[in-house]
């Protein structure tokens, strides 16, 4: 499950990255243009805080950190924070 998260999530980003329209391009483009590439942004941004919440469910991200008392942190959170925060940035 883990090598498909992370195989998925690498062609998401090529797909991205390879389909995609240049900035520059976008910077120069007009308001409807400008608005479309927004959109198309926050829908990756919602695709991937689905995909990561309801990954947050399973025990698979969850690591234990040794301390006195048992504490369990989900992996998958910070890892969405990382994957949608510079997205919600550039929009």
């Amino acid at each position: 499950q883990i090598f498909s998260g992370i195989f998925f999530s690498g062609v998401a980003a090529w797909l991205t990255l390879s389909n995609g329209t240049k900035l520059a391009f976008v910077q120069r483009a007009s308001l409807e243009k400008r608005l479309t590439v927004c959109c198309f942004l926050n829908t990756y941004v919602g695709f991937f805080s689905a995909f990561f919440n309801f990954f947050q469910l399973t025990a698979v991200d969850n690591a234990v950190l040794p301390q006195t008392t048992t504490f369990t942190m989900d992996l998958a959170r910070p890892v969405e924070w990382i994957m949608t925060c510079p997205l919600m940035q550039l929009v």
